[in-house]
């Protein structure tokens, strides 16, 4: 206390305190904020901003309990950042109990919940439980996964992009009455690309059906008539060959970056073993490819060690439903909206995963889940089956090898054994009920 600018500060009293919960001179329209900054290194003087926070406390209470009501006009948020290095009032966990209903908030920001328990080693449960949220530090990965998490983010924005175009494309061929897309698989092959030349090239409405028949390949030639029958009668202006001329020439430049873009993601996986090693490892899940493997790599990395498990890493990606129950009535909900590249791309992997009879797995899964929760939740529930199981391999280097695969990948002759098995148990059964009689011994 004998600093000379400890003594000035403390000497007379000009911060207005009250002003933050009633406004400049009562102007309830008015805000003030009071910033306080202390160093990190040095703690001498920390015990200022612990009086500080006392005769806060004690102003805003008195405005609010003798002048206004039992309520401030004017909301006060307390940012409390270095918590843990400040000292506060002796009473703080009554403050923080009864400060809500003066219109008092207070943001603690703390390293991790270790530090409440040891601030306050006996009522750290009451400060927690007076919180209505705790916001745990969010996933920040490696510099490396940042890196190919930009790459994949911006390629899944231009094959984006090019679908879009795409539909421009073909809105044209509908405008121009051009129906190849009912009769071709791919709109955009090569015998589709080479007839909308050739329509693009005329100058009438007329067409040469042996010039059409002679551009058909494979097997499109056996469908002659019916490709004739969608392009004739055409109407194509010169604004709309225009258009499709810019719309094609966009779509092959984005081809090209979405080339160029995944030669520096297959750079950036084959110069990492890591991440290599994680994409194969990934690859043996029923439904996942290499491009589903590398994009899931780029979201959660390899270390699952950030998520406290598997439910935490599905709330993460987007694949729980919200929790919406009042008077212990459960009411129908939706999943929450995170995960916005990673929850498609599992997405993906689960719709090949149940078409798969290679590995049939998680087929039978979802035909068990369709019949009673419908197509989308259950293409949700086989996506999180998938994710859990990548949180598991990664964490613990096993192969995929559900603990229940063997119920649904069995082998014949084992199937043949539980059949067996089964009928035994089951005749046993009855003839402990008397329903069937009991087998005659065998002669000796």
């Amino acid at each position: 206390m004998e600093n000379p600018q400890i003594l000035r500060i403390l000497s007379k009293d000009d911060l207005h305190l009250e002003e933050l919960g009633i406004g400049v001179n009562g102007d309830k329209h008015t805000r003030t904020a009071l910033f306080c900054i202390i160093p990190d290194s040095d703690k001498s003087y920390n015990f200022i901003v612990g009086m500080l926070y006392t005769q806060l406390f004690q102003e805003l209470y008195f405005q609010a309990d003798f002048r206004n009501g039992g309520k401030l006009p004017i909301q006060v948020t307390l940012m409390m950042d270095e918590f843990a290095n400040v000292a506060l009032p002796d009473d703080f966990c009554s403050l923080l109990s009864t400060m809500r209903s003066r219109r008092i908030s207070a943001i603690i920001i703390i390293q991790n919940l270790a530090q409440i328990k040891a601030l306050f080693k006996d009522t750290w449960e009451t400060i927690t439980g007076n919180c209505d949220t705790l916001v745990k530090g969010s996933y920040i990965p490696c510099k490396a996964v940042r890196i190919l998490r930009e790459y994949t983010r911006y390629r899944y924005k231009l094959v984006s992009c090019r679908s879009s175009e795409k539909n421009r494309y073909q809105n044209a061929l509908t405008v121009c009455n051009v129906a190849l897309d009912s009769v071709v698989s791919d709109i955009f092959g090569k015998s589709s690309t080479s007839i909308i030349d050739y329509l693009l090239d005329q100058s009438g409405t007329s067409i040469n059906h042996e010039e059409i028949a002679s551009k058909l390949l494979r097997n499109l030639k056996s469908k002659e008539d019916a490709v004739i029958e969608s392009v004739e009668g055409y109407q194509m202006t010169d604004t709309q060959k225009y258009r499709m001329r810019l719309v094609r020439a966009h779509m092959d430049y984005i081809t090209a970056e979405i080339n160029d873009v995944d030669k520096m993601i297959e750079n950036m996986i084959s110069s990492n073993p890591d991440f290599e090693n994680a994409v194969r490892f990934l690859c043996t899940i029923p439904g996942v490819k290499r491009d589903s493997a590398i994009t899931i790599i780029s979201e959660i990395g390899t270390d699952m060690s950030q998520f406290s498990g598997s439910k935490r890493l599905c709330c993460w990606a987007g694949l729980t439903p919200d929790s919406n129950e009042s008077a212990g009535k459960k009411k129908s909900v939706w999943i929450t909206r995170a995960g916005v590249y990673l929850k498609p791309a599992l997405v993906q992997c689960a719709h090949a995963a149940v078409k798969s009879d290679k590995s049939p797995y998680y087929k039978k899964k979802y035909e068990a889940l369709v019949k009673r929760r419908g197509k989308k939740r259950a293409i949700i529930a086989i996506a999180r089956m998938i994710l859990t199981a990548i949180y598991q391999m990664l964490s613990t280097g096993e192969e995929w090898n559900p603990s229940n695969l063997y119920k649904i990948d069995m082998p014949v002759a084992l199937v043949e054994k539980q059949k067996a098995k089964a009928i035994r148990q089951a005749k046993k059964l009855l003839q402990r009920e008397g329903t069937l009689p009991p087998d005659k011994p065998l002669a000796s």
